[in-house]
């Protein structure tokens, strides 16, 4: 599950990358291991507490449409797996205004790169900014 997990997210942007929450099951006995590859923080919520996860239990509630409860996931044909997902990340949300949650991620990741370029934009303004008074001051000397 860890290896699984860290490869999944490592192409996160770190900006998206904070936190985990999970229950309390086997799948996160090297949660250590996980945030130190990650760089995140990995919580765990209290025993018999769903509430505390509402919106990994309302997506188990999802899934559940398509893949009752019980099956071997071990079992199960990539393929349909992969068309689930994409069912389910292609469908509006309420708590997303209505957006898809891909759709949410690809808007999260634009405004990010916006930012970065803006950034660095910025930066280099500065920089010129820099270069052309000292290059002035070179000039008055002369």
């Amino acid at each position: 599950m860890r290896k699984a997990l860290t490869e999944a997210l490592k192409y996160l942007p770190a900006e998206l990358r904070k936190t985990l929450t999970y229950g309390r099951g086997r799948e996160m006995a090297e949660h250590k291991i996980l945030e130190e590859d990650l760089g995140i923080d990995v919580y765990f919520c209290d025993p018999h507490s769903p509430w505390q996860k509402g919106t990994c239990e309302n997506m188990n509630g999802l899934i559940r449409q398509y893949l009752p409860k019980g099956i071997d996931l071990n079992q199960a044909d990539q393929h349909y797996l992969n068309q689930v997902a994409m069912s389910l990340n292609t469908r509006p949300r309420k708590a997303l205004d209505w957006l898809t949650p891909l759709g949410n991620l690809l808007s999260l990741l634009i405004i990010i790169r916006l930012l970065k370029l803006s950034h660095l934009m910025f930066e280099f303004a500065i920089y010129r900014r820099e270069n052309y008074k000292s290059h002035a001051v070179d000039i008055m000397r002369q």
